[in-house]
């Protein structure tokens, strides 16, 4: 039983909705870091005949997904986050579509980056 009114999660949907470029810069930048941390990172240790390099799928995949939310979430910041509830069907199947549409880039990419690496001599098991 919550005393506080609403939940956490409830919570978190209306500051998102209240503040819809302040996240988006926040995914941006959490983005920027994931980036660096597990795309640029492993190119430059290859590049400098690193002994071993880790890679994760899950770090690359949101390196690519989160800035792009952040990028669509400062560009069109209250239109994005409008409540769905009265186009819910269209909105949460269009929602689904580019949500997978994402996780595919972003698998693409660990793939592409694993193939590059392991053309450097790397190998992954």
């Amino acid at each position: 039983m919550q005393t506080s009114g609403l939940g956490w999660d409830q919570k978190l949907r209306e500051f998102v909705r209240g503040h819809p470029r302040w996240v988006g810069a926040g995914f941006l930048s959490l983005g920027a870091a994931f980036d660096y941390w597990f795309l640029l990172r492993p190119i430059r240790q290859a590049e400098a005949g690193a002994q071993e390099i880790a890679i994760d799928m899950h770090g690359v995949t949101l390196g690519i997904c989160l800035p792009l939310f952040g990028l669509a979430l400062v560009a069109l910041g209250p239109k994005l986050v409008r409540d769905p509830s009265a186009e819910l069907g269209r909105s949460r199947t269009a929602s689904i579509v580019v949500g997978l549409i994402l996780a595919a880039i972003g698998i693409a990419v660990y793939f592409w980056l694993k193939h590059y690496l392991e053309s450097h001599g790397y190998g992954f098991s």
